[in-house]
């Protein structure tokens, strides 16, 4: 569920950055790394529990 939610917002920062906002062409770089360090750290935290990682 959660995969789907992060493919969702990444089709959709694509989507928007291609089309009018040239400009911040660093953003989505950004925001895909932010998102693969999201995704290394709820891997390890997984272990410690669930309710934390559906919090933040």
């Amino acid at each position: 569920m959660f995969s789907r939610c992060c493919a969702l917002y990444r089709n959709f920062f694509a989507r928007t950055f291609q089309g009018g906002m040239g400009t911040n062409v660093k953003r989505p770089y950004r925001i895909d790394i932010r998102m693969e360090h999201d995704k290394k750290r709820r891997m390890r935290r997984r272990n410690i529990g669930t309710r934390r990682m559906m919090k933040s």
